[in-house]
């Protein structure tokens, strides 16, 4: 950690995320850059991506650099396309190739304004290319943001051993850790850095208006509806226990698949009335939730499950639809809100309850929710955590 004694108004902002996904997911990172983006004690943000290959020889441009605001600035270092002469030579255009990315990456932070008195680092590991960043880039504070805990995923991602290698050094490397469970934070208390819980939060391009479900009017079949990544997590038996035992319903699934084919290998999708919409853009997912007659939560118990805040569940009290879901970590500060099923027998049982007696009064008490629980409240939350210490260093 650096201890620079100097004071500034305007702190400038460099956040790091392990894989470039901007604009299609509307993942934490990028909720948390753009509004960091829009506070007035905020000079810039750079949102920064690894390294890509591409480049054909010196003269190509060593960054891509995406305005996505006066304010923000999306930011990846390219590489020279290896050439194949040896190991020895390779180890050398390798050394070569990381030289000029630090030179370009620092040239490029001094033109937008960074300097070491004004910088905050936002990190969010596991990350490749932490360590090496926190040696090349001028900073005054570090904020270590920890959404999931890769330590408890699947040993075969890549992330994995970053995870296990890099947590250890968070009290290390931070002045502030940010966590977004319960569990991640008696976790990460333990660092000897400060640690704090904030929940995920919600776009107000969520916020729907209360009303009736859609299933009444029309007098189509229910519509019951999951988004967000498919993966171990995902209780898929439980999905097809209820697709199977209700087949007037008509399930729809939406998002991302880890592994690919993972649901095709379940079967589920063999079932007439469960529908896989895939990857939806974020934009186009209020409309989604709209649709819907029921939002489910059919998540797993597991250790990675619990180190997660779950950001759909408050997209789906944004929405005003009624939600149920399986008796898992994240609810407990709007539990009174969900529809909590403790088998797979109440679960159906539930929706069941939902369909029949769900009002416009109750819709709008979800949405109430959602509203003290937007992105704008959460990030200045954040901010001003930052802004203390910043004061007193």
């Amino acid at each position: 950690m650096n201890s620079h004694n100097s004071k500034t108004t305007r702190i400038n902002i460099l956040l790091f995320w392990f894989h470039d996904d901007w604009g299609m997911y509307g993942r934490a990172y990028e909720r948390v850059a753009e509004h960091l983006a829009k506070l007035p004690e905020v000079g810039r943000v750079v949102c920064m991506f690894p390294p890509v290959s591409g480049r054909e020889n010196r003269m190509d441009a060593p960054l891509r650099i995406r305005e996505v605001s006066q304010n923000l600035t999306l930011l990846a270092e390219t590489d020279f396309k290896p050439i194949h002469l040896g190991r020895r030579f390779t180890r050398i255009q390798k050394r070569f190739n990381q030289f000029l990315r630090n030179r370009a990456l620092k040239a490029q932070l001094r033109t937008l304004g960074f300097r070491g008195e004004n910088t905050v680092l936002w990190l969010f590991p596991p990350h490749p290319y932490i360590e090496r960043l926190l040696k090349t880039v001028p900073y005054q504070l570090v904020v270590t943001h920890v959404i999931d805990n890769f330590s408890k995923f699947d040993s075969t991602h890549f992330l994995y051993p970053y995870a296990q290698d890099q947590y250890p050094k968070l009290g290390e490397w931070s002045d502030i850790i940010i966590t977004t469970s319960e569990a991640n934070q008696q976790v990460f208390a333990k660092s000897g850095a400060p640690c704090h819980l904030f929940y995920p939060a919600v776009d107000q391009s969520f916020i729907g208006k209360p009303g009736t479900l859609p299933h009444r009017i029309g007098g189509k079949a229910p519509r019951l509806g999951y988004v967000g990544f498919i993966m171990d997590r995902t209780d898929l038996d439980l999905i097809k226990f209820v697709a199977s035992q209700r087949p007037q319903w008509h399930i729809l699934l939406a998002g991302p698949q880890y592994p690919d084919r993972y649901l095709d290998e379940s079967g589920l999708l063999e079932l007439p009335n469960v529908e896989y919409l895939g990857p939806l853009l974020q934009e186009n997912v209020p409309d989604f939730l709209n649709s819907l007659d029921v939002c489910l939560m059919p998540h797993r118990d597991t250790e990675y499950s619990r180190s997660m805040g779950p950001l759909k569940l408050y997209q789906y009290l944004a929405s005003g639809r009624p939600i149920v879901s399986t008796n898992v970590a994240g609810l407990e500060r709007v539990r009174e809100h969900i529809l909590v099923a403790d088998d797979p027998k109440e679960f159906i049982e539930h929706i069941e309850k939902a369909l029949q007696t769900d009002t416009e009064e109750l819709s709008a008490e979800r949405i109430e929710v959602a509203k003290q629980n937007t992105w704008p409240i959460r990030v200045r939350e954040m901010l001003s955590l930052v802004t203390e210490r910043l004061s007193n260093i």
